[in-house]
C-alpha cells in the first residue's frame, strides 16, 4: 500500500525530502513556503482549529484571496480530520447565506481584502460558528502548537466543494483525500514532468482545479507550484516569464482573452505546455505556434476529478482518452460512436465524490441504475478509443472561468416584487464561453425597467453571474411537464437589452475590456457548458426543435 493515504502524507513526506526546496510561490504578494514552511504552517493551522475544539468532520469554511492562508487551511483541514469548505468570494447575499448555513461550519475564516462588511454580515446572519479575519488567524497561529491524532485516509472526506446547480441551488460534493491524490497523479501522468518544472495557475484556490492539479500535482512531484493572485489577459505572460513557470493550467475563456491582449511571439519564457479544455482547435493552433508550447487536453468535473485526457496523442478535437482509473460509457445505445451522455464509473470507491452535502436525493439522482455517474455531458467515441465532447444537457452557465446556476440567478431576480417569474439562460461568447440572459415576465399592473433589473443584481450576486443581456417577455416558455424551455429564449436580437452596449445604462455590467464596441452584432445561439470544456450544441437544438 502506498505511503501516500491523504493529504497530510503529501506535505509531512515532502518536508522530509525536500524540507528546503521551493513548494508554493505567491508572487502577487512577493511571499513563498518551502516544502519545511509548508508543513510548519498547515500543523500550525491544525493546532489552532484543535484549539477551537474543530476535529474530525466538522465543517471549516474560508472565504480567502489565493495566497498562504487558503493553501495552510486545506491542509490543516487534512491533518485535523475537519472539512475545508471553500467559498467564492464572490458570492454574495441569498447564494452566500445560503451555502454558509448548508455547510453548518464550526468556523468561518475570511479575508477582508476580497470580503466587504455586506459579505460578512452574511455570512455572521447564516449560522452560529466563530468568524475570524484572516490576518489575525494567521498571526494567532503563530504561537499555536499541533496536536498529534489520527491520519486521515483515502477515503475520509477532506472538502466539500459547491457546483453549479442545475435543476436547483448548488450541491456540496463532498471530495475524498483519494479524489485529490487520483487528480493530482492523473494531471502528472499526462503533463509528463522533468526535473525544475514549475506549474503555474492563476485560477482560485475555492476551486478543485488549482488545488488538486497546480498545487498537489506540483507538490507531489516534489516540484514548485506557482501561485498567482487572479488572471489578467495582458498581464499574465509576463507572470509566466518572471516566474519562470514551464506548465500553465487554463480554462477555456482564458485563451481567446490572452491572444488578443498578448500579441507577442515567443514571449512565454520557459514554459513549454499548456493545459486545458474546451478551446476551439482553431484557437489551440493559435496558441501552439504564437507561444511555441505544446498543448495537452483534458477533461473532468468536480464530482469525479480528471477522467479523460491526453495521456497519448489523441485526435485532433477530441478531449483524448479515458484515464486508468475510471471507465467512460457513451451511453443512449450500443454504438459507442453515436452521441449520447458520458458516464464515468471508479474502480476505486475513494477517487469519486462521496455524495452531495445532506442531500440523498441528488446523489441517488446522479446515478443510473447500474451505477454509472451522469455527468450531463454530451459526446462520442471514435475508433481510437478518444472521446469526443459534444455539449452540455444539465442547465448550467459557464461564464469567465465559473459555473453559474441558472436557478440561483433566477432566485435573485425573483425578488423583485415587479416581477412574476423568470428564466436564465446561456448565450454564446466572443470568448469561448457564455454569456447570461436573464429573460422576465412583469407582473400585471407594474412596470420596472431593464437597468433596475441590472442594478438589483449587481448589488446581490457575484459580478461573474450578472447578467449580460436583458429580455422582458409575455411568458417563458415551457414543456408539458413545466420545464423551462431555454433554448427558445437565447436569442439576443429584437427588444433584448444588452448591458454591454453603449449608451445610457449600457455597458453597467461588464469591465471596459469586455464591452461590445458601437454597431457590432451578435447572434445568440444555445451552448451549454461546464468545467475544462466548452463546444457548441447544435445537436441539442436540433433534437428539440
Amino acid at each position: 500500500m502506498s505511503s501516500v493515504q491523504s493529504l497530510a502524507d503529501v506535505v509531512l513526506n515532502g518536508a522530509e525530502e525536500a524540507a528546503n526546496e521551493p513548494a508554493v510561490v505567491f508572487p502577487s504578494s512577493g511571499t513563498s513556503l518551502t516544502y519545511a514552511g509548508l508543513a510548519d504552517l498547515s500543523a500550525r493551522y491544525a493546532g489552532l482549529l484543535g484549539d477551537r475544539h474543530v476535529g474530525r468532520g466538522d465543517r471549516v469554511v474560508t472565504i480567502l484571496p489565493n495566497g498562504p492562508e487558503a493553501v495552510g487551511m486545506l491542509f490543516a483541514a487534512a491533518m485535523s480530520g475537519a472539512i475545508v469548505v471553500p467559498i467564492n468570494w464572490h458570492h454574495r447575499g441569498a447564494v452566500l447565506e445560503y451555502m454558509v448555513r448548508r455547510a453548518e461550519p464550526s468556523l468561518v475564516v475570511a479575508d477582508s481584502s476580497v470580503v466587504d462588511a455586506a459579505q460578512m454580515a452574511s455570512v455572521r446572519t447564516a449560522g452560529r460558528c466563530v468568524t475570524l479575519e484572516a490576518a489575525a488567524w494567521s498571526e494567532e497561529a503563530c504561537g499555536a502548537m499541533p496536536r498529534p491524532g489520527r491520519r486521515p485516509q483515502r477515503g475520509d472526506p477532506v472538502s466539500i466543494m459547491y457546483t453549479s446547480g442545475t435543476t436547483g441551488p448548488s450541491k456540496g460534493a463532498v471530495l475524498p483525500h483519494g479524489l485529490y491524490l487520483q487528480e493530482a497523479e492523473s494531471f502528472n501522468e499526462i503533463v509528463r514532468p522533468v526535473p525544475g518544472d514549475r506549474y503555474f495557475t492563476t485560477l482560485p484556490l475555492f476551486h478543485t482545479n488549482a488545488q488538486c492539479l497546480t498545487l498537489l500535482g506540483a507538490l507531489m512531484a516534489r516540484l514548485q507550484a506557482v501561485i498567482v493572485a487572479s488572471f489578467s489577459a495582458s498581464g499574465v505572460m509576463g507572470e509566466v516569464r518572471r516566474s519562470g513557470a514551464t506548465v500553465m493550467n487554463v480554462l477555456g475563456a482564458m485563451v481567446p482573452m490572452m491572444l488578443k491582449r498578448s500579441p507577442d511571439r515567443g514571449a512565454q519564457g520557459r514554459l513549454r505546455m499548456v493545459v486545458g479544455g474546451g478551446i476551439p482547435e482553431p484557437m489551440v493552433d493559435e496558441l501552439c505556434d504564437r507561444f511555441r508550447v505544446e498543448f495537452r487536453r483534458i477533461y473532468g468535473l468536480t464530482e469525479t476529478g480528471l477522467n479523460a485526457g491526453e495521456v497519448r496523442p489523441a485526435a485532433r478535437g477530441s478531449i483524448g482518452v479515458t484515464l486508468a482509473h475510471n471507465r467512460l460509457r457513451i451511453a443512449g445505445g450500443g454504438d459507442p460512436a453515436a452521441q449520447g451522455e458520458i458516464q464515468l464509473k471508479e474502480l476505486d470507491p475513494d477517487v469519486f465524490f462521496k455524495g452531495y452535502w445532506q442531500d440523498d436525493q441528488a446523489t441517488a439522482d446522479a446515478y443510473t441504475a447500474d451505477g454509472w455517474f451522469k455527468t450531463g455531458d454530451l459526446g462520442r467515441m471514435d475508433d481510437e478509443g478518444c472521446v469526443h465532447f459534444a455539449g452540455r444537457l444539465k442547465e448550467s452557465i459557464r461564464r469567465r472561468g465559473e459555473n453559474i446556476s441558472c436557478s440561483e440567478v433566477e432566485m435573485v431576480v425573483n425578488e423583485l416584487p415587479e416581477i412574476a417569474e423568470c428564466a436564465a439562460v446561456a448565450v454564446s461568447s466572443e470568448l469561448a464561453e457564455d454569456e447570461v440572459k436573464i429573460a422576465y415576465v412583469v407582473r400585471e399592473g407594474a412596470s420596472v425597467s431593464w437597468q433596475a433589473v441590472l442594478a438589483h443584481c449587481r448589488d446581490r450576486m457575484a459580478k461573474f453571474m450578472v447578467p449580460r443581456y436583458f429580455e422582458q417577455v409575455e411568458r417563458i416558455p415551457r414543456t408539458a411537464t413545466q420545464k423551462i424551455e431555454r433554448y427558445r429564449l437565447s436569442g439576443v436580437g429584437g427588444d433584448v437589452r444588452d448591458a454591454a452596449e453603449p449608451g445610457p445604462g449600457g455597458g453597467a455590467g461588464l469591465p471596459q475590456s469586455e464591452r461590445r464596441p458601437e454597431g457590432a452584432v451578435v447572434t445568440g445561439r444555445p451552448r451549454e457548458v461546464d468545467a475544462f470544456r466548452t463546444t457548441d450544441t447544435r445537436e441539442m437544438r436540433r433534437r428539440h426543435e
